[in-house]
């Protein structure tokens, strides 16, 4: 069985979300997507994932906080 690299996009932007998952995709990659931080970290709860792509300027939370808290609470994310 072969072992795919999970992906989790958080971006406030559909187009640039979008884009990324179909690129992503492409590559053989599975990709969730989320549209803030809090979304990223409630996704985060349900599941695992090996790489976390993140827009760093967005409502609410910004890509640099949510960076912290899962650098704090999921040190095998890459």
């Amino acid at each position: 069985m072969k072992e795919y690299v999970k992906i989790l996009i958080t971006d406030d932007e559909p187009q640039m979300r979008n884009l990324l998952l179909r690129v992503l995709e492409l590559e053989g990659y599975q990709v969730t997507l989320t549209s803030s931080g809090i979304e990223a970290l409630d996704q985060l709860k349900k599941e695992k994932f090996d790489i976390l792509l993140t827009d760093i300027k967005m409502p609410g939370m910004s890509g640099i906080d949510l960076l912290k808290q899962v650098k704090a609470s999921y040190t095998d994310m890459v």
